[in-house]
């Protein structure tokens, strides 16, 4: 799993993972969408997400760095709760789609330092009708790329497909962010591959350094912990702690849905609520300021 580190830039895309291994991809996606926070009148994630989705179509089209590309960005609050940010790109076959979760390590306590982590990696092991496996198939079988990384802010998971598979993401994501299976045995598994992740993380000299420094920055406080997590929390955290954080943070009203390539405002909107009806829509977390 990708955790996003301060020296890099905006958005990489994310090592895929449709398969049981990790493959990396140098493509970065840099680019701001043309219109601001302001005009868009909503807050800056939007504006994040918003470019971090565009900057993966225009990798898959070879856009080169600067070139101009015609798009067009539409914002709403959907009734279920969710913000859609959808930039429409002619001349784009693919599409990609991402859930952008508000809840990152800044929102733990220290009892559940590295849980946001921990919850990333669980929400790939399936949900009650999906495998991880027929998960990981899906994607594969029609070309795509799902992924998922955690940040201080924010955790985020997306596919890119081909615009034919638009429907595929979301069903995929959707699943998966609203009904994970967190079944006891798959959680002890991955336990210990978060274990060994945090045990490689102390073994880089450039990271040890950069967590030292945000403690130094925010003493005391969540924003100068490592997002990885603490081997001792991530050891002992049982299913129903992990369950509970799932059911307080991931809702409707904190989260932002970013789809960008060949798409339809309307038709992703009209997507989403069909899927998300009825579900409370929640409110993001009150975060206390270093």
């Amino acid at each position: 799993m990708r955790v996003q580190r301060p020296r890099r830039r905006l958005l990489a895309v994310p090592r895929s993972r449709t398969s049981s291994r990790w493959r990396s991809s140098g493509t970065s996606a840099t680019s701001a969408p043309p219109t601001s926070p302001r005009r868009l009148g909503h807050a800056p994630s939007v504006v994040r997400a918003a470019a971090a989705v565009r900057g993966a179509e225009q990798s898959e089209r070879g856009a080169m760095p600067g070139e101009p590309v015609q798009s067009m960005i539409e914002v709403a609050t959907l009734d279920c709760g969710i913000r859609l940010v959808t930039e429409q790109m002619p001349g784009v076959r693919s599409v990609c789609t991402g859930f952008w979760v508000g809840t990152g390590s800044r929102d733990e306590t220290g009892p559940q330092v590295g849980i946001s982590h921990f919850l990333e990696h669980l929400l790939f092991k399936g949900t009650p009708t999906r495998s991880a496996r027929s998960i990981a198939e899906d994607v594969d079988a029609v070309g795509g790329d799902m992924n998922a990384f955690t940040t201080k802010e924010y955790t985020t998971f997306y596919v890119r497909t081909l615009a034919d598979h638009l429907d595929l993401g979301l069903d995929i994501l959707s699943d998966i962010l609203w009904s994970p299976a967190l079944r006891p045995d798959e959680v002890d598994a991955e336990r210990q591959v978060i274990l060994e992740e945090v045990l490689m993380h102390l073994d880089e000299p450039a990271d040890v350094v950069q967590e030292r420094f945000a403690d130094a920055l925010f003493p005391g406080h969540p924003l100068g912990r490592e997002v990885l997590g603490l081997p001792e929390v991530i050891a002992n955290v049982s299913v129903p702690e992990i369950r509970s954080f799932f059911t307080e943070h991931y809702r409707p009203g904190n989260v932002v849905v970013a789809v960008a390539g060949d798409v339809e405002h309307g038709r992703i909107a009209d997507g989403i609520e069909r899927r998300f009806a009825g579900s409370a829509a929640g409110s993001p977390p009150v975060r206390t300021p270093p």
